[in-house]
């Protein structure tokens, strides 16, 4: 069985929430399940272990896997984002791929376009940003794969109706907390990520409908490319 952990330019949440209706869109049948993983925060010198939340989805149809999405704040300043597919195998290969394509092109950017500010909230060379494209480009996700990919479609209602949602879920038995002020300083974090996203869906919702959403900081640094792998006719920062 493999793992392979992708870093994401959109927070945890953002993933789930375009994960699981690119799940329903596909007819995959999974099973979703709150849960959390350890990371290690370094404040000053000192290695502390954290734990992070995370939305997991066991597929079991048309092919076996689990996906899970989470985020950590490895310091003081911003967070990074995650998504790892494990228990997969040649034979459902394919269907992991599909999933990823499909997710990739719904989400607000593609993965491994990181928002200049993000980088350098975080860690302008990190390796999680340098190697991105690589990580999702090994799992069969890149820009060319993409083009002509249709994607998932959700009103802002449905939105904020699958954001609620995603709370609901059943929880792990082993799930435990870490009740500290640093640790209410990431979840306000992770609320504000997940507002930007949210005004990132909005924003494609008035560009198709023939509006002007506001420009962002160009996003990814080793190519200054539009999502058609092309140079980007804004430049950057």
């Amino acid at each position: 069985m493999t793992a392979r952990k992708l870093p994401s330019s959109s927070n945890a949440r953002s993933l789930a929430l375009v994960l699981r209706e690119s799940l329903r869109e596909l007819g995959y049948t999974c099973e979703y399940r709150i849960g959390q993983r350890h990371f290690s925060r370094f404040t000053f010198v000192i290695t502390l272990d954290r734990f992070a939340r995370t939305f997991r989805f066991k597929v079991s149809h048309p092919a076996r896997f689990d996906i899970e999405c989470w985020d950590e704040s490895p310091g003081h300043g911003g967070q990074l984002h995650f998504l790892e597919v494990s228990r997969f195998d040649g034979g459902s290969r394919r269907e992991v791929t599909r999933l990823l394509r499909l997710l990739a092109v719904s989400l607000p950017r593609l993965p491994w376009k990181f928002k200049f500010t993000h980088r350098l909230g975080v860690g302008y060379l990190l390796p999680e940003f340098l190697k991105a494209r690589k990580a999702w480009a090994a799992m069969g996700v890149t820009p060319d794969d993409l083009k002509g990919l249709v994607p998932v479609e959700m009103t802002m209602g449905e939105l904020e109706e699958a954001s609620r949602s995603l709370d609901e879920g059943p929880l792990d038995e082993d799930l435990e907390t870490d009740e500290d002020e640093e640790d209410d300083e990431v979840e306000e974090e992770v609320e504000r990520d997940a507002e930007d996203d949210d005004n990132d869906f909005r924003d494609e919702k008035e560009l198709k409908k023939g509006g002007e959403p506001e420009v962002d900081e160009v996003e990814g640094a080793e190519d200054n490319k539009n999502g058609d792998g092309q140079p980007d006719p804004a430049g950057g920062d």
